[in-house]
């Protein structure tokens, strides 16, 4: 199956997409934050990062400015609990990062894996 990253700041939430990626057989490795996305991708190569979109060290807009150049062929799918689905900057943000969906917290297990048998 696929290698994964998943980005998440809160604990149980990100233990949840965890459990439910290894349930497919995904080969998944998880960050609390976007500091260290950069390092993992020099050791390893992925077919998807999962990432929320607003965590208190280093978020995923930023990480996504700082490493797009880098990703080659990495999808990116987007969480977010706290950003408008009508937002101009979120759309503006997708534009340029081209390929990348966002699921809204709370989603459904099912959404998240529909979402991601699409990207990978």
């Amino acid at each position: 199956m696929a290698k994964i990253m998943v980005v998440e700041d809160s604990d149980h939430f990100r233990e949840g997409v965890v459990m439910a990626l290894e349930s497919q057989g995904h080969d998944v490795i998880q960050l609390n934050d976007g500091i260290h996305v950069e390092k993992e991708l020099l050791k390893d190569s992925f077919d998807l990062i999962i990432m929320d979109i607003v965590m208190p060290e280093k978020g995923g807009v930023e990480t996504m400015i700082d490493l797009r150049s880098n990703l080659g062929d990495t999808k990116l799918l987007l969480l977010t609990g706290k950003v408008s689905k009508d937002s101009t900057v979120l759309k503006n943000m997708l534009n340029h990062f081209g390929g990348s969906k966002v699921i809204f917290k709370p989603f459904k297990r099912n959404e998240l894996l529909e979402e991601i048998n699409i990207l990978i």
